[in-house]
């Protein structure tokens, strides 16, 4: 078996993946896989990246720890790490376009610990 990674650095919420499927599996599966996954998932085979309202997802599928939901800034090609470069500092639209998409796609979800938006390096392992 081998295994395939990326990176991200993006800005928004890292959630607990147990938490995230259990809520979005009470509208079904095909809920969960066709209007969540199918339209948020960011391919980590495409160069380019996959956002809706300006938000992306990551699913940890590999092991199921993470769901990250928000702005991604950069992402990697498969096996390469990013490249050196300036941080970005998310702006006030990046803010309240994730925060509020966020609301939108999330509502009713309640979370073990409070879900708080930050910039996030994520190494993605699939």
């Amino acid at each position: 078996m081998s295994v395939q990674c990326n990176q991200y650095l993006g800005y928004g919420y890292m959630l607990d993946f147990d938490e995230v499927r259990e809520f979005f599996l009470r509208c079904g599966e095909d809920y969960w896989e066709d209007q969540i996954i199918d339209v948020y998932h960011d391919s980590a085979f495409d160069d380019k990246i996959k956002e809706v309202y300006g938000c992306s997802m990551i699913v940890d599928g590999m092991d199921g720890k993470y769901v990250f939901f928000g702005k991604l800034y950069a992402k990697s090609k498969n096996h390469v790490a990013l490249d050196s470069m300036e941080i970005p500092t998310p702006t006030e639209r990046d803010r309240i376009i994730t925060e509020h998409e966020f609301g939108r796609v999330f509502e009713g979800f309640t979370s073990s610990v409070e879900p708080t938006a930050q910039l996030q390096l994520i190494t993605h392992y699939r």
